[in-house]
């Protein structure tokens, strides 16, 4: 009996470490400025991010012993990026780096100068570049797609799946604060006679009406409806000590106590990630810019995240349902629970009905191609692009195709082909598709032609159109003049810039070497290191070639003078 209980006691030891293998990846305290799976741009948050007090230079440590199964540098994204890969089979990422430690910068160097690119994606093997727990791996940083300096923090399975890091850490995030609602909405659904699932039938959400009576419970007035509805909520999460706002972690909703509906946001597939458009009303992100997130199930959305046990979280009201109460549970990480109390009533009468003042000019089903040739353009769209049968507006206007409005998310591309018939020989290289854009600064889109036809592959609709790129891009050396002594600097800047169609091609030299120039597209920035060692010769001759989109290039050169210092 007593070696029984020791091995229960063994037993639930085991699991709690388990669970709680993983410190955090840096020293100083942690506080988020976002958390796992919040909803983003058309994707949901792959990891948390962890503030880094708006300085760039913070030590970055390994969670755990492994070794590098990824090493990736780019001038979007992630940035600078390490995947370490552990003996349980999960991998740590770790993004926006500043720079490496010295052991992975030397490999990292050598693979961009023997490529002469910034940008690099290497899979080493399993034990080429072992790593020890608690290694220093790099130094944080703002590189890549960041808006502020920060460490992007990932675990992923041994599928490749994103989890929650917070599952696995150790040290808990201080949060206390529930997650807080800004609006709860309602709407009208349609069911689809063949497969009995959920379908969007264009009615808008209403907001329905809040009394807060607590910090953490609200409650609505009486809902008085008939037929099938969905609820919809606009929500996020707080933590103590921070201005930053959060994703929630689960929603559970509830009829009469009874659970009829819930999604936790612990873990998904980065294929499946773009289907957050479905999650949300599409159409009201795009014309109100805030998302709505849907606590009912569509028959197109294929998320995992869902307990389909449950089923799709709708609700029929009809005459034999009387006085009912629906519930609506927010949690974060730390289950700190928002309950939003909403009384439904049943009433006589017909439903309403959204009016389409405008009959829209064609019908997309999802089972079927649709093609559609203009005078200059033609548009191809492949089954199931869309996430369900959809009625847009297509036009050809002055050269300008246009398909309906970005208001409808896409599951695929569509395929977009401009004619040059009209066009001279000479002109035709010069050419691109761009997207106009509300802001009025047009989108470079493609400048891929294939048979006298320029072709571009999107996910967006909107209005598209052939512009012209003729101008060069252009260069300006920051902090270096002509035949000036530079013995002093550590770095080399150059900023480079193009309004039209954007920059391709960047490359530098000294002396006819290739020199290695690390692009912050933030800035428009291009340094150089001198610690690369390239310039041994006090007078230096440096060269500078950026390419656009459209071949044009611009060349620059300088001499200067350099002694490196013993």
């Amino acid at each position: 009996m007593k070696f029984y209980c020791f091995f229960i006691f063994l037993s639930a030891f085991t699991i709690s470490s388990s669970q709680n293998i993983y410190d955090f990846p840096l020293d100083i305290p942690v506080k988020l400025s976002g958390s796992f799976a919040e909803l983003r741009s058309n994707h949901f948050h792959a990891g948390i991010d962890i503030k880094t007090k708006g300085k760039e230079g913070y030590k970055i440590y390994a969670i755990d012993s492994g070794y590098v199964s990824r090493i990736q540098v780019s001038a979007g994204g992630y940035g600078k990026a390490i995947y370490i890969t552990h003996s349980n089979g999960k991998t740590s990422v770790y993004a926006h780096l500043k720079r490496f430690s010295a052991k992975i910068e030397k490999i990292v160097k050598s693979i961009q100068y023997s490529n002469k690119s910034y940008s690099i994606k290497k899979f080493p093997k399993k034990n080429e570049i072992l790593i020890d727990s608690r290694e220093l791996i790099g130094l944080s940083g703002n590189t890549g797609s960041s808006s502020g300096p920060h460490l992007h923090y990932e675990i992923r399975d041994y599928k490749n799946r994103p989890e929650n890091p917070l599952k696995f850490k150790k040290i808990r995030v201080l949060d206390t604060i529930a997650p807080y609602l800004e609006n709860l909405f309602y709407k009208r659904l349609s069911l689809n006679a063949k497969t009995l699932s959920l379908e969007d039938n264009y009615n808008p959400f209403k907001k329905i009406k809040l009394k807060k009576i607590s910090q953490n419970l609200y409650i609505s007035d009486t809902l008085s409806v008939n037929g099938l509805i969905g609820f919809g909520i606009q929500s996020e999460d707080k933590m103590n000590n921070s201005s930053n706002v959060y994703g929630l972690n689960k929603i559970i909703t509830l009829l009469n106590n009874k659970p009829i509906f819930e999604i936790k946001f612990d873990k998904f597939t980065f294929k499946e990630s773009r289907n957050i458009n479905a999650y949300i009303d599409y159409h009201n992100y795009r014309k109100n810019k805030f998302k709505i997130q849907k606590l009912f199930i569509e028959g197109v959305n294929p998320l995992s995240m869902y307990n389909r046990e449950l089923g799709n979280g709708s609700l029929n009201i009809n005459s034999e349902f009387s006085e009912n109460l629906y519930t609506i549970q927010l949690f974060d990480f730390n289950d700190n629970m928002t309950k939003i109390i909403i009384p439904i009533k049943f009433i006589e009468g017909g439903l309403e009905v959204t009016k389409i003042t405008n009959k829209p000019d064609f019908q997309i089903l999802l089972n079927e191609i649709f093609e559609k040739k203009f005078n200059t353009t033609s548009l191809k769209i492949t089954e199931n692009t869309f996430y369900y049968n959809s009625n847009i507006n297509i036009s050809e206007n002055n050269f300008e195709l246009t398909i309906d409005k970005d208001s409808f998310p896409l599951r695929k591309n569509i395929t977009i082909k401009f004619s040059l018939d009209r066009f001279e020989d000479k002109v035709k290289e010069k050419l691109y598709i761009a997207k106009r854009k509300n802001n009025g600064q047009d989108l470079f889109v493609s400048s891929t032609i294939i048979n006298d036809s320029l072709i571009a592959k999107t996910q967006y609709l909107g209005t598209y159109f052939i512009s012209k790129d003729t101008v060069a891009p252009k260069v300006e050396i920051l902090n270096i003049k002509p035949n000036q002594w530079i013995s002093d600097r550590k770095f080399l800047k150059i900023k480079i810039f193009d309004n039209e169609s954007g920059i391709k091609k960047y490359n530098g030299w000294i002396n006819n070497k290739w020199i290695l120039l690390e692009y912050e597209p933030k800035e428009k920035i291009l340094t150089y290191n001198f610690d690369d060692l390239i310039n041994t010769e006090s007078k230096n001759n440096l060269k500078v070639k950026i390419e656009d989109n459209l071949g044009n290039i611009t060349q620059k050169q300088i001499v200067f003078f350099r002694k490196e210092e013993q």
